[in-house]
């Protein structure tokens, strides 16, 4: 409550540049490059929206990441949404479908969006790679966890219900948030393209802290092993 109303972040063809826009206490807004972006789609089969990074360098010792869309039952509308972001960033808005605009006021259905989409994917209880044999047991073995879950999902909803009221209430007493002019303005003809955060730009104090946990951030070089449990997890990583 009583802070910005939503995280933002927009992308610059033109700059190739990608502008977070966070609450002050959570990173502020940021300059990041385009092309050292790291897109994440899934992760271990985990339900989650994309997540971007953005790996530390030496003035900038600190890794930046930011989700991006809805989370999904698969990886496949992730992946499409990324391959949308990634064209538009490379090619241009030509060839690409029209996405869909929602009002910036939070209407109820918003807010209840969050809170029993989560429990929509529990419920259906989707994972990928592994294909039913359609056998008689199978089935009754779903039907029986199905009805499971539907019963759960009945004993918490009201739970479910004062959270999504709740989260309504709060986004009526949070404010829109504004990018800076000259954020709107980069990529114009004439105005000035933003710099590059780097640590400087915060106060002297989380400077200085972020100098001193720089070799947190350094990414470890993975054995053989390591990759393999990666492989085998099914993580996926889009440069």
């Amino acid at each position: 409550m009583l802070t910005q109303r939503r995280l933002l972040i927009r992308f610059n063809r033109k700059t190739r540049q990608v502008y977070l826009h966070r609450p002050k206490y959570a990173g502020g807004i940021v300059t990041l490059p385009w092309d050292e972006a790291q897109g994440i789609y899934d992760l271990g089969g985990s339900r989650f929206p994309i997540l971007l990074l953005w790996p530390s360098r030496p003035n900038r010792p600190q890794m930046e990441g930011v989700h991006v869309g809805k989370a999904c039952a698969t990886s496949e509308p992730m992946r499409d949404e990324w391959e949308f972001i990634r064209r538009y960033m490379e090619e241009g808005p030509e060839g690409l479908p029209q996405p869909r605009i929602r009002s910036k006021w939070p209407l109820p259905w918003h807010a209840f969006e969050p809170v029993f989409g989560g429990m929509l994917g529990l419920l259906l209880g989707r994972r990928e790679g592994k294909p039913s044999s359609g056998s008689a047991l199978d089935t009754q073995q779903i039907g029986k966890r199905l009805l499971g879950r539907l019963l759960m999902l009945v004993i918490i909803s009201p739970a479910l219900l004062t959270l999504g009221l709740a989260n309504w209430l709060s986004q009526l007493l949070c404010w829109e948030p504004r990018w800076p002019k000259v954020i709107r303005e980069a990529g114009q003809p004439g105005k000035p393209i933003p710099k590059l955060t780097t640590a400087e730009d915060y106060d002297p104090e989380t400077c200085r802290r972020l100098y001193l946990n720089a070799d947190l951030w350094v990414p470890k070089d993975h054995d053989s092993d390591a990759s393999a449990e990666d492989e085998k997890s099914g993580s996926q990583w889009l440069p």
